[in-house]
């Protein structure tokens, strides 16, 4: 299941656009066993560390799912990141990655999540129910959203305007 949510994200090796991003292309193709050592324990580990590696140089991608990776695999999160998944999970949740929202939940997070929703909204127009939060459009404080009493405000009002001669 990481494997595949990593494969999802890494995109074409010939498009990546820095170092920290080829580094987490390493990752997705060790922890698939498309490169590396046969051995699946000795390959996880390794895929787990370019994975790391790829988060510390600034690849959002691995910054959104190295705590996931880490908890998978039954591994615990390196000492150098313990004090990053946070931050890590919060930023990459303020661009729009659901699976570090989902992390930030499922940790009690909810602080950074909400912080990291609210960035996401002003910024993307939000997710969910919170998706292009804009003010409702009313007409006399009936909203436009409320189609009956809307129509029935506007034929009303409508019948009160002085008709032009000839019409």
């Amino acid at each position: 299941h990481v494997a595949a949510v990593l494969a999802v994200n890494a995109g074409p090796i010939s498009t990546l656009p820095s170092a920290s991003e080829a580094k987490y292309a390493l990752a997705v193709l060790t922890i698939n066993g498309l490169v590396g050592p046969s051995d699946q324990r000795v390959r996880i580990q390794s895929g787990l560390e370019w994975l790391e590696a790829a988060a510390l140089a600034g690849c959002d991608r691995a910054q959104a799912v190295y705590a996931r990776a880490c908890a998978a695999f039954e591994t615990t999160v390196s000492d150098s990141c313990i004090e990053l998944v946070e931050p890590w999970l919060q930023q990459t949740a303020s661009r729009g990655f659901f699976l570090a929202m989902d992390d930030l939940a499922q940790k009690c997070l909810q602080k950074s999540l909400e912080k990291a929703t609210e960035t996401l909204g002003v910024q993307y127009g939000g997710t969910g129910e919170r998706q292009f939060p804009e003010s409702k459009f009313a007409l006399d404080g009936i909203s436009i959203d409320d189609v009956r009493d809307f129509d029935q405000s506007l034929a009303r009002d409508v019948q009160n305007v002085p008709k032009v001669p000839g019409s």
